[in-house]
């Protein structure tokens, strides 16, 4: 009989089918292990703390995945409606077409010049805007507030104020067309 590593006691316990757990529980004693986050994500950032590298990279990194998607929504749509090509727009912002499809593959390196380029070539502008996280925070508790305060599932939804969705849509799309400060509008 070949004994494994972990000695003849080890096997004994096995042979009598309690080693297992036993050998598992010693192997992870002082693991702890969590299915939930101890502190809310933006808790350094709203409590005007340091913030730790990891989310100033998870930031620029969202930011810049915002961009590279405002450019490829606004191309695809050009493309669409004018016929705009990659060719067309290289020659445009005097590039390659290589670079432009280089560059809409993936948002890399893109700089703030490569952004306003495309958009030039594209003959407009991104309007911007700023969103307070605190704010941001906020919405999701009011619409949870919302929801558990809707009507039957029988109600009548024929009038779109009616629905509890529909009215914190509709009531936040008109906030955001009145002031025109909606973040990503062309």
């Amino acid at each position: 009989m070949r004994v494994p590593t972990g000695g003849m006691q080890w096997w004994n316990a096995v042979a009598n089918g309690d080693g297992f757990s036993r050998h598992i529980h010693r192997n992870l004693e002082g693991l702890f292990m969590t299915t939930s986050q101890t502190t809310p994500f933006l808790s350094e950032v709203l409590s005007g703390e340091t913030i730790p590298a990891g989310k100033l990279a998870y930031f620029r990194a969202r930011l810049a995945d915002r961009f590279y998607s405002l450019v490829l929504e606004k191309y695809i749509q050009m493309e669409k409606e004018s016929g705009l090509t990659r060719a067309e727009l290289a020659r445009r912002i005097r590039r390659k077409p290589e670079q432009i499809t280089r560059w809409f593959g993936s948002p890399g390196n893109w700089t703030i010049e490569t952004i306003s380029d495309l958009f030039l070539g594209m003959g407009c502008e991104p309007a911007l805007g700023v969103e307070e996280l605190n704010k941001a925070v906020a919405a999701p508790q009011r619409a949870g507030q919302i929801l558990a305060n809707a009507p039957a599932p029988d109600a009548d939804y024929d009038d779109p104020m009616a629905n509890p969705i529909e009215r914190l849509f509709l009531s936040q799309k008109n906030n955001s067309q009145s002031a025109s400060t909606a973040p990503w509008n062309l």
